[in-house]
């Protein structure tokens, strides 16, 4: 059995300096097989030579759970995206790493339209279908490095990253023809929609994440109304 190559290297330095490490969790290859384990290693003399006495413990199964409840810890139940703890806290990351190298962003706030109506209509479990249809429809079009996730309730949240505010709209009337498109096919006894709101943010504006959001909200919060106004 022997530890993958670049942490033999580190715990060669370490023991060279302190003469033992304990409770270390390192990745070992036992007999072909990988496994994560809590290692302890002391620098003894055995019989005139200098070698490394080592105990593990295999905690491969634990350290699969740990990984596991993480995920879940950041992810939401019902659609799957980034909870709002999680992609707050990737909203904080950008921010920070805005302050080293240039960064531009657009956040959408999204707020789905007669969802209570929905609800209080047809049922909650008729609620979490057009709220799962919603997320599927949107998640489709998104790339890789684009952020998503649900604030709570009819609230989401898209990171546009490396995008300006012009072809963050075009994304967004993208993702309004695939609402349109899905409402004709009348799967559903009412329309999927959302209103909108964008704030483009760039390196070196003196704002704050709280702020960026409130002023996206306004503006989802002013085509909001207009949907209102529109169907009375």
């Amino acid at each position: 059995c022997h530890i993958k190559n670049d942490n033999r290297l580190a715990l060669q330095q370490e023991l060279e300096e302190h003469n033992s490490i304990y409770n270390q969790i390192v990745e070992y290859d036992i007999m072909g097989k990988q496994m994560w384990v809590t290692a302890n290693h002391e620098l003894i003399d055995y019989r005139g030579e200098k070698c490394v006495l080592t105990g593990i413990m295999d905690i491969t199964e634990i350290r699969k759970v740990e990984e596991e409840l993480s995920h879940y810890a950041s992810i939401d139940s019902l659609t799957g995206i980034l909870n709002r703890r999680m992609g707050i806290k990737k909203l904080e990351e950008l921010l920070e790493e805005s302050k080293e190298n240039f960064l531009e962003f657009v956040l959408c706030f999204l707020d789905i339209n007669n969802l209570k109506y929905v609800n209080d209509t047809y049922g909650h479990n008729e609620g979490d279908h057009y709220i799962l249809t919603f997320c599927d429809i949107v998640k489709n079009r998104l790339n890789e490095e684009d952020i998503f996730f649900r604030m709570g309730g009819d609230e989401f949240i898209i990171i546009f990253k490396n995008k300006s505010e012009f072809q963050t709209e075009n994304i967004w009337n993208e993702l309004v023809k695939q609402f349109d498109e899905k409402n004709r096919s009348e799967e559903f006894p009412y329309d999927i929609m959302a209103s909108h709101g964008l704030f483009y943010y760039r390196t070196g504006m003196n704002i704050d994440l709280e702020q960026i959001i409130e002023k996206a909200d306004r503006q989802m919060y002013k085509e909001k109304q207009m949907f209102k106004e529109e169907t009375l």
